[in-house]
């Protein structure tokens, strides 16, 4: 059954996620979307969430404050507010699902917000095209004469329709790898397609060697969506699906 859900985080704003409630002891999937995308995530995750629960998983996919149904201003944004709803979210699914496995599956900026939470709340991460090294990757592109005087003249900068203030964009050059994923002990994939224009995957081989525990699965010729090609999103979904039944049915 799918369902609309409404969460209401410390800043009194309601977030709205979808629910696919099939199997009640099933593993439940929470997918995190990236920066300034939303809970379909351009097909990406309505595609995921149709083949996840196809195959037996609960899944849940939500918009981030500021963004798509949800409450907020996304001008206000940063990278701890996202992990603070993200976390709330995983305790609220963690009381509806008590003995369930739990997965965070976080997509580009998604996955840099999801390494914020307690990982002791879930039980392994998996990464799609994540955005790790934020200072070397995202920062110089936002930080550009160009879009800090659009800012400063009208409170924020427009892309895709959404209006991204000061905040996250120095969050992207304040954020830690080298401290933050070396305290995660749970296992971790990290899956990159080699022909991604906005992240370099090899920033994502990088990542790897943070981790006390990844697996890392390079898709040759998928860009940052993995929407070039139809294959793509196929190996992808295939990929994860096989490692997660490994983890958690040790198969």
């Amino acid at each position: 059954m799918t369902e609309k859900i409404f969460i209401q985080n410390s800043r009194k704003e309601n977030l709205v996620g979808i629910l696919n409630n099939r199997y009640k002891y099933s593993p439940v999937l929470v997918f995190v979307h990236g920066f300034t995308g939303n809970k379909d995530e351009n097909g990406l995750f309505v595609q995921a969430e149709e083949y996840f629960s196809s195959r037996n998983f609960n899944t849940f996919r939500y918009d981030m404050a500021g963004i798509g149904e949800s409450d907020g201003d996304y001008r206000e944004t940063t990278l701890e507010k996202q992990a603070q709803d993200l976390q709330l979210i995983i305790n609220t699914l963690r009381n509806m699902y008590v003995k369930n496995n739990l997965t965070i599956l976080g997509f580009s900026l998604g996955a840099t917000a999801s390494t914020l939470i307690d990982s002791k709340s879930v039980d392994q991460y998996v990464f799609w095209s994540p955005a790790f090294f934020t200072a070397k990757d995202m920062f110089p592109r936002y930080s550009t004469n160009e879009i800090i005087d659009e800012i400063h003249s009208k409170g924020y900068y427009e892309k895709d329709g959404i209006h991204i203030g000061m905040p996250i964009i120095n969050d992207f050059r304040e954020y830690n790898p080298e401290l933050i994923l070396k305290i995660i002990n749970k296992p971790v994939l990290l899956i990159h397609g080699t022909e991604d224009p906005r992240i370099d995957y090899r920033s994502t081989i990088d990542a790897q060697k943070l981790f006390s525990n990844a697996k890392f699965i390079k898709i040759d010729g998928a860009n940052h969506s993995y929407k070039n090609n139809d294959m793509h999103r196929t190996k992808l979904f295939e990929e994860t699906y096989n490692w997660l039944i490994n983890e958690i049915y040790n198969i």
